[in-house]
């Protein structure tokens, strides 16, 4: 029994880690993002706290937490897009950034190595 909750616990943070990595390349896309992230965590915090006392069923927090993150990029999505860059992904006057300022978003990596 504790090596199935000890590898079951050794892969769920492995499965955090990527999905770090996942969420901050996210981040930078989504302006809103981060702002939902924190509300999720909030909940997340206050249903601990409550757990003695109060039980909210699994189904209503995935919910929650699906809507908060529907409308966080959502809104972000939207607003870029009321913003004039057009493309989807955050970062607003980003897209003018190595590309004569076409807004189009490219990036022009120039290798230097010998």
């Amino acid at each position: 029994e504790q090596f199935i909750v000890f590898s079951s616990n050794a892969f769920a943070i492995l499965g955090l880690r990527s999905l770090y990595f996942l969420l901050a390349d996210l981040r930078d896309r989504f302006d809103f993002l981060q702002q939902g992230l924190a509300v999720i965590l909030a909940f997340v915090g206050v249903k601990m706290i409550l757990a003695n006392h109060f039980h909210i069923d699994t189904v209503y927090s995935l919910a929650f937490i699906a809507v908060v993150l529907a409308v966080a990029i959502g809104a972000s999505w939207f607003i870029d897009k009321k913003n004039g860059n057009g493309d989807g992904h955050g970062g607003g006057a980003a897209g003018s950034v190595g590309n004569g300022g076409e807004g189009r978003g490219d990036v022009i990596l120039v290798d230097d190595a010998p």
